[in-house]
């Protein structure tokens, strides 16, 4: 009888832990469908161009989460984290169960009442690089590397996309659909990026404009889950 017990509460100890894990959602960055890693080459062969990423960082908010069947409402979280592929850990949105999640929305970028708080703290800090001033508000997406079919003299690109004003606004909203039921990964395959970019032409944004709201556009598209 003990015996019997003590099976009992192992099997209810398992059931328990392990409906307390949590399945975290993480992004992954991609090239061409192969896991990019920083400051490695890789082979653009839309513009037959060798590509080295040094910096990619950016902001994600307003998270949504929907789940399966409809059963549940949709469970809002008012995240405002930097994504910095420099920082593995920072890849991993934290306190988030997309678990029986069907799909997800997030914003890529900070809102308006954001940028017109100024400076703030912890991921939104001016030490993390990703503000210009109060007058222009945050970087919403931060893109640099090295390209050989840079005309400028080191070879660099620097994409800083921003902008919160009107006719400027850059933020975009991201909804995806997760295809797997074991991880929930969202990638980034910046392939789409780079075949509406010709770095020969244009090898840098640093401040809001109409062609930054454009890029905005091009790297919401370019989101996709696994």
């Amino acid at each position: 009888m003990r015996f019997l017990l003590l099976i009992l509460l192992l099997i209810s100890t398992e059931i328990s832990q392990a409906q307390s894990i949590k399945t975290q959602l993480r992004f992954e960055l991609l090239f061409n469908k192969a896991k990019l890693n920083l400051d490695e080459l890789y082979f653009d062969p839309v513009n037959q161009d060798s590509i080295k990423i040094t910096t990619l960082k950016f902001y994600v908010s307003d998270i949504v989460l929907n789940f399966k069947g409809g059963n549940s409402p949709p469970q809002y979280y008012p995240v405002r984290q930097l994504i910095d592929f420099k920082y593995p850990e920072s890849l991993k949105i934290k306190d988030i169960d997309v678990n029986q999640t069907e799909s997800i929305s997030f914003v890529l970028g900070l809102d308006s009442s954001i940028n017109v708080s100024g400076a703030l703290g912890g991921d939104l800090d001016p030490t993390q690089g990703m503000y210009w001033s109060w007058q222009s508000g945050y970087i919403n997406f931060k893109l640099e590397g090295i390209s050989k079919n840079c005309l400028t003299r080191d070879k660099s690109f620097n994409f800083h996309l921003g902008g919160y004003k009107k006719p400027f606004e850059s933020i975009r909203k991201v909804n995806l659909y997760f295809k797997s039921k074991k991880s929930k990964i969202i990638e980034l395959d910046l392939i789409h990026f780079f075949k509406k970019t010709d770095l020969s032409q244009q090898a840098g944004i640093m401040s809001p404009s109409q062609i930054a709201t454009e890029k905005s556009q091009i790297l919401a598209e370019s989101f996709d889950s696994n």
